[in-house]
Parts: structure tokens; sequence; C-alpha cells
């Protein structure tokens, strides 16, 4: 880093760095990345702990390579979507890549719920109507 900010007094190792990060993230399947995954997409807000949307969508654009920076920031703000990053083809494209296979595998569980939402929703509705 040292001999990077001699050129580039702006340059940050964390920055530049992240979207490998963010992708290794993605992709590797062994428990301790799979926690490591799950850590950065359910953890944050006391009480809550859901899927934190703005995270998944963060992260995808961080695998891309777009990182959304404050100027002179050092850190990577892990809820922060770039404005300027990929589009929802190119993140659906990504989500369904070999090169986000953990993050499927941890999705799973969500679209099952989210499944599972669905249908008792749909069996409400038909109760409602049964009885009108």
């Amino acid at each position: 880093e040292g001999v990077a900010l001699t050129g580039n007094s702006d340059y940050g190792i964390i920055m530049e760095s992240y979207p490998f990060i963010a992708r290794k993230l993605l992709r590797e399947g062994r428990p301790e990345i799979q926690k490591a995954l799950q850590e950065v997409l359910y953890s944050g807000e006391k009480g809550s702990s859901g899927l934190k949307l703005t995270r998944l969508l963060a992260i995808l654009n961080n695998a891309a390579g777009s990182v959304s920076a404050k100027e002179g920031a050092t850190f990577v703000d892990l809820d922060a979507v770039p404005e300027d990053g990929i589009s929802l083809k190119e993140g659906l494209r990504y989500l369904l890549s070999d090169n986000a296979e953990s993050l499927r595998n941890l999705l799973e569980s969500e679209v099952d719920n989210a499944e599972s939402l669905r249908n008792l929703l749909e069996s409400e509705v038909d109760n409602a109507e049964s009885l009108r």
C-alpha cells in the first residue's frame, strides 16, 4: 500500500481489494466462508435478523467491481449500493452464474420462506372467498 500511496495519495488497499473479497464470499462453499457471507447479509440493526436487501445488492455490485465510497473513505460501507452499479439483468446473470454458488446456497431458505408465505396468503384469500 505504501508504494501505491506514493503514486496515488487516494489509494486504499481495502477499497481496492474489496471486489475480490466480495467475489470470494459469493463463490466459496466452505463453511467458514458461508458463515462470513451470512454475517454480512444478515447482521446489522439490533433486533433484526432477516436478510438485508441493500447488503445483497451492495455485495453483488461489489463483486462486479462497483464499490460505493465517500471521498477519502478507507472503509467499505456494506449497506451502500453504488449509484452507477450493475443493472438488474447483470445482477441476475451474476447471481445465476457459477460465481455466486455460495450466495445461492444461502438464499435457498429465503426462497423457501417466500414460497411458503405466498402459499399461505393464497390459502387465506381462498378461504375468505369461500366464506362469502
